[in-house]
């Protein structure tokens, strides 16, 4: 836990010099250093090139009035749970704080479609993935 309260410290000072590639930087670090407090650090390297393509809103979101500060408190608030022992509802507390950028990327879909492909679907993580793959993976097997 020391590690993620290190890293909020760092993101705060980021925040407050304007560095966003600094954040950006100290956010991947603190997400992937809390899959590792969570027991799921081999698994950060598949998240981390699944989520590429989210990563690019990120960055344009960043500029956002004070995005900074709301994602600092939304990690603050993870780590304050998980210090507590409150598990669900720090599960909870990181799950609105993910959706926050599918969020963003509509915001920045609406204010610059440019940036979008008429190709590129809104971006809705779904629940119910794993099921769908192991029932196409179970119906391929019956071919």
């Amino acid at each position: 836990m020391a590690e993620l309260r290190a890293l909020l410290t760092a993101q705060e000072e980021a925040d407050r010099r304007s560095d966003m590639a600094g954040f950006f930087q100290l956010d991947e670090d603190f997400h992937a250093r809390l899959m590792a407090v969570s027991g799921h650090a081999s698994a950060w390297p598949v998240v981390s090139q699944a989520k590429a393509q989210l990563d690019r809103a990120r960055r344009l979101s960043l500029p956002m009035t004070q995005q900074m500060s709301l994602l600092i408190g939304q990690h603050r608030e993870v780590v304050d749970l998980l210090e507590a022992g409150d598990l669900d509802r720090a599960d909870e507390s990181l799950r609105s704080h993910l959706r926050l950028v599918f969020s963003d990327v509509e915001k920045i879909r609406a204010k610059h479609p440019e940036l979008f492909s008429d190709e590129d679907a809104p971006l809705r993580p779904r629940r119910d993935s794993a099921r769908r793959t192991a029932s196409r993976t179970a119906s391929q097997g019956d071919r």
